[in-house]
């Protein structure tokens, strides 16, 4: 068994600018404003409105920057580019190393291996 209200007619419910405006009226003070509340009132209207354009751009922003990003990840942006993952062995002057030693630190499981072309650095004299 269900109960029917019947105490608020469906026009009663529905929300009209009329009513709205009504409601905002009966909070408002009935006295005129002075000069400082007008600025104080002018001001916040306008950091409102700052605040939504702001808010605006960044979204804008976000999403124009994330379509490129996935569009470069789709194209397979981060495959093909070889990567370093460490810092290559640096061997200094009078270092004690066999060769042996050196060739098992170049060969280890733990050291990724690096593509030779990423070593072939075009060679640039400085300027002296």
């Amino acid at each position: 068994m269900s109960i029917e209200v019947t105490s608020i007619t469906p026009e009663a419910r529905r929300l009209s600018l009329r009513k709205l405006a009504a409601a905002i009226r009966n909070h408002l003070p009935d006295s005129p404003l002075t000069s400082k509340q007008l600025v104080v009132r002018f001001i916040f209207a306008l950091l409102v409105v700052a605040t939504i354009f702001g808010a605006d751009a960044l979204l804008r922003s976000y999403k124009y920057y994330s379509r490129i990003i996935d569009a470069r990840l789709a194209a397979g942006y981060l495959t093909s580019r070889p990567g370093l993952y460490a810092a290559p062995r640096t061997i200094d002057r009078g270092e004690k190393l066999s060769k042996q030693d050196l060739i098992r630190s170049k060969h280890s499981p733990l050291r990724p291996k690096y593509s030779p072309t990423i070593f072939r650095r075009k060679q640039v004299n400085p300027i002296i």
